[in-house]
């Protein structure tokens, strides 16, 4: 038998933690996401070739189920009122989507 992990421990968390936003996709009219967990500085080590690289972004975790599209680089969002762009969209397999931002200009 399969988990929904989406329904129920995504949601709780999102429930518990998640705070209203707007997303702004490349094409197509902004719309709310009801409840994401934005983090305004996130670190993150990547290795490449034996060589740390450490960076420190803002971030955005929320329900796949909350966007009408795939989120891409390049779409925008609004959290606690400061407009931010993806980089980058990491979406799992159990219906989270992890955004890396930086503020838009």
């Amino acid at each position: 038998m399969a988990i929904d992990f989406d329904g129920t421990a995504l949601a709780a968390g999102m429930e518990a933690f998640g705070e209203p936003v707007t997303y702004a996709p490349l094409a197509g009219a902004a719309y709310p996401i009801p409840l994401a967990i934005f983090t305004a500085a996130a670190k993150s080590v990547t290795w490449r070739d034996g060589v740390a690289f450490e960076t420190v972004a803002p971030t955005l975790g929320a329900r796949r189920v909350d966007f009408r599209a795939e989120p891409e680089p390049g779409d925008q969002l609004t959290a606690r009122g400061i407009a931010y762009r993806v980089v980058q969209a990491y979406p799992d397999s159990v219906g989270h989507v992890h955004l890396v931002l930086v503020r838009a200009a």
